[in-house]
């Protein structure tokens, strides 16, 4: 916060934090994610605001964001529903990062906005596709 007669700094605070990921196919990575009064969530504040979202085996609508706790996500495996958040949100980043450094742009479309991500799609769905509608990538990660 700054003081707009003055200029002076009166004071700041960093959201964005990097928590530990731990996926099935990623392995171990580091995430960026936010701090929220409730613990960490899904965030990615330098990368346009990339979300991450659980569908709960859904097939519409955006799920609810993934929180957790203590910024530790997953454990690489299946049976844990956040390793396959770490491996969306991990691959978004990157995604992110490369048309950044490949192409100059920042983010898909190049205007700063990132898409966003769901996962756990559908019952016995073994895919994952584009949506422009949505503008997000859905995976049917177990």
């Amino acid at each position: 916060l700054t003081d707009a007669t003055t200029g002076e700094k009166l004071y700041s605070y960093e959201a964005v934090k990097t928590g530990a990921g731990h996926g099935q196919y990623s392995g171990e990575v580091e995430i960026t994610t936010t701090k929220t009064d409730a613990g960490f969530e899904l965030t990615d504040g330098e990368r346009g605001g990339h979300r991450t979202y659980d569908l709960n085996q859904g097939s519409s609508g955006t799920g609810a964001l993934v929180t957790d706790d203590d910024d530790t996500w997953g454990d690489g495996t299946a049976g844990d529903r956040q390793t396959a958040a770490v491996d969306a949100h991990y691959g978004a980043a990157k995604t992110w990062d490369f048309y950044k450094s490949a192409l100059g742009r920042d983010g898909i479309r190049g205007d700063g906005q990132a898409a966003y991500s769901r996962v756990h799609y559908g019952k016995a769905y073994v895919n994952a596709f584009w949506d422009d509608s949505c503008f997000c990538m859905t995976y049917a990660l177990p």
